[in-house]
C-alpha cells in the first residue's frame, strides 16, 4: 500500500472543509462520455452532528483538492459538483452519512430535447455551456456538418455523443467545460509496472476499421453530382502510440483479408459541403475506431494525483515479465478513492496498438 501520505483529496462542503476526522472514504471518478461522480462516507461522533448538519442536505456544493506528493494541491485538476443525494443512518450513537455528487454537467440534463442545430460546433458548445452558467473552452472544428440532429437527449446527452462521433473529448473540471481534440502528445504520466497491484487488457477486432466514406456537396445545387471523400487510416491522420507494435486495423486486415468500410451520407443525405470537411470527418472516425482496439485498466498500490482523462499513460517495465503492458495508452478513466490517510487510483485506458512482444 501507499506510504506517501502527502498525496490525499480534501473534501470541502458550501466552501468549508470536512474534518479529516468525519471522512472516512471518499472517491471520485471521471470517465470520457460519463458524468463525473463523487461518493463520501462520513461518521459524525455522538454530539457533533449539529456542526456540519447544514451542509448535509441535496444541493449542496463540494470541492475536492487533490494534493500531489510534496502536499500541494494540483489547481488544474480541483473537482467541483453538486451534491444529488444524502443517505443518513444512526448506529449506537454515531451518525453515518453517505454524500452522492456528480460534477456540473449534470445541470444539462434537466430536459430532453429534439432540435435541429445549423450552427458550427463550437457555436453549439457555447450555447449550452453558458446554460449552465460554465465558462467554456472549446477546440476550434475543422469541419462542421451542415445540420446536427439533438434527437429526444439532453444537453449533456447530446454533448458527450457530439464528442465522441468527432473524437474529442468533453468534460467539466471546476467551473469550466473542456471540448477538446483529442491529443496523443499531451501530458504523459509515467508508471512503473512495481507500483501496480492490478492489470487487465483486452484487444478486440471487431471495431476496426479500414476505410471511411463521407458524401460531400450541395444536393440542391449539384443533383446527383455529390462527391465522395475515401479515407483510410495511416500515420498522417491516426498516432500511433507504440509504432513497434501490433497495429489494430493493420492485424484485422492481414488477418480477415478484406477492408472494414464505413459510410456516412449519401446521395439524398449530404452532411457536408466540402471535401475538407468530409476528409477531417473520415480522419476523425478512423481515428476513434483505432483507439478501440485495446481497451483495459490497472490499479495501483499508490496515487496518481496528476492522472486525468486524455492524458497518456507511460507504463514501464521489463516486457519479458510484464508485456503487453509495457507501453503507451490513452486515459479514459480514472478513479481516486482516499481511505484511512492513503490515496490510491485506478486508470483506465485504450490504445490503438499493442505494444512491442519482447
Amino acid at each position: 500500500m501507499s506510504s506517501n501520505r502527502a498525496q490525499r483529496l480534501v473534501l470541502k462542503l458550501d466552501g468549508k472543509e470536512v474534518k479529516g476526522l468525519y471522512l472516512s472514504r471518499l472517491t471520485y471518478t471521471e470517465a470520457i462520455g460519463e458524468l463525473d461522480g463523487m461518493t463520501a462516507l462520513l461518521r459524525i461522533p455522538k454530539g457533533a452532528i449539529a456542526k456540519i448538519a447544514k451542509k448535509l442536505v441535496p444541493g449542496s456544493k463540494f470541492e475536492i483538492d487533490i494534493y500531489d506528493d510534496k502536499g500541494k494541491p494540483i489547481k488544474d485538476l480541483k473537482k467541483e459538483g453538486d451534491i444529488i443525494a444524502v443517505n443518513f443512518e444512526y448506529v449506537r450513537g454515531a451518525t453515518v452519512v453517505v454524500l452522492v455528487g456528480v460534477n456540473y454537467m449534470h445541470r444539462l440534463r434537466s430536459e430532453h430535447k429534439t432540435k435541429v442545430w445549423e450552427d458550427d460546433c463550437k457555436k453549439i458548445v457555447g450555447a449550452i455551456g453558458k446554460k449552465a452558467s460554465l465558462k467554456v473552452k472549446c477546440d476550434a472544428f475543422p469541419f462542421t456538418p451542415t445540420t446536427i440532429f439533438q434527437q429526444n437527449e439532453t444537453d449533456a446527452l447530446f454533448l458527450m455523443r457530439l464528442a465522441r462521433e468527432n473524437n474529442y473529448i468533453c468534460r467539466v473540471v471546476g467551473e469550466t467545460l473542456y471540448f477538446s481534440r483529442r491529443k496523443h502528445a499531451s501530458t504523459s504520466i509515467k508508471i512503473a509496472m512495481s507500483v501496480v497491484h492490478e492489470a487487465r487488457l483486452t484487444a478486440n477486432l471487431k471495431d476496426h476499421l479500414n476505410k471511411v466514406i463521407v458524401y460531400w456537396g450541395n444536393h440542391e445545387e449539384d443533383g446527383s453530382k455529390l462527391k465522395k471523400y475515401v479515407g483510410t487510416p495511416g500515420s498522417s491522420n491516426v498516432v500511433t502510440l507504440n509504432s513497434s507494435g501490433k497495429i489494430g486495423y493493420k492485424l484485422g486486415k492481414q488477418k480477415f483479408k478484406a477492408d472494414k468500410v464505413m459510410t456516412i451520407g449519401g446521395y439524398d443525405m449530404p452532411l457536408y459541403e466540402n471535401q475538407s470537411q468530409a476528409k477531417a470527418k473520415a480522419d476523425a472516425t478512423l481515428e476513434a475506431a483505432a483507439m478501440d482496439f485495446i481497451e483495459g485498466s490497472v490499479k495501483l498500490m499508490t496515487g496518481e494525483p496528476k492522472a486525468f482523462c486524455g492524458a497518456t499513460l507511460e507504463l514501464s517495465g521489463d516486457p519479458k515479465v510484464a508485456w503487453p503492458f509495457v507501453g503507451k495508452f490513452m486515459i479514459t478513466k480514472v478513479m481516486h478513492v482516499y481511505s484511512n490517510f492513503e490515496l490510491l487510483t485506478e486508470i483506465g485506458f485504450k490504445s490503438n496498438s499493442l505494444p512491442k512482444e519482447p
